[in-house]
């Protein structure tokens, strides 16, 4: 738990020197409700998950705020595709788990109904933001959604693997002698 708080807390760092503090809070705010109940593409190991976190937290916390300068129309569409996309998600997907995190059977039907209500929360929440002109904080709850949508499918999965991957041959050849 307290290797989650301190990645947090980094990943949030890393928003705040690149200006992107708002939106990537809400975004692990949104990813801190949905993923205990939908899961989603994990890494293998906390190095390779923290290192994951500290690089496309803050990148799509920077997506997010890029899209709350767009026009409201633009906004609103970018909501609804990153909304669809989780619904499909959990509707489809959820609950997703690897073999390294595995959940009961008998409660996946509880699951796949907690991360459906919570992804129309957030939603709803994102919606109430972006009326108040809180956009950055409702952009950040969009791109939040997408991520976890994204995460549930194939290639969230897929693109995870890569990454981990890709850092596990870097780190090998890191600590070969030549």
């Amino acid at each position: 738990m307290i290797s989650n708080f301190m990645g947090i807390a980094v990943v949030l760092i890393i928003a705040w020197f690149i200006g992107s503090f708002c939106p990537t809070f809400a975004m692990v705010l949104t990813l801190l409700l949905l993923r205990s109940s939908a899961g989603g593409a994990h890494c293998s190991n906390s190095y390779n998950c923290s290192l994951f976190g500290y690089i496309f937290m803050p990148a799509f916390g920077y997506i997010a705020l890029l899209f709350s300068g767009c026009p409201m129309s633009l906004q609103y569409s970018y909501l609804i595709g990153c909304s669809t996309v989780v619904m499909l998600g959990v509707l489809l997907k959820a609950p997703f788990f690897t073999q390294d995190k595995p959940r009961a059977v008998a409660r996946s039907k509880q699951l796949k109904f907690r991360a459906g209500l919570l992804a129309i929360f957030s939603l709803i929440a994102a919606i109430v933001l972006l009326y108040f002109g809180e956009s950055k904080w409702g952009m950040g709850i969009a791109t939040g959604l997408l991520f976890q949508g994204v995460m549930l499918f194939p290639p969230g999965v897929k693109a995870v693997s890569l990454f981990e991957s890709c850092v596990n041959k870097l780190s090998l050849r890191g600590g070969e002698k030549q």
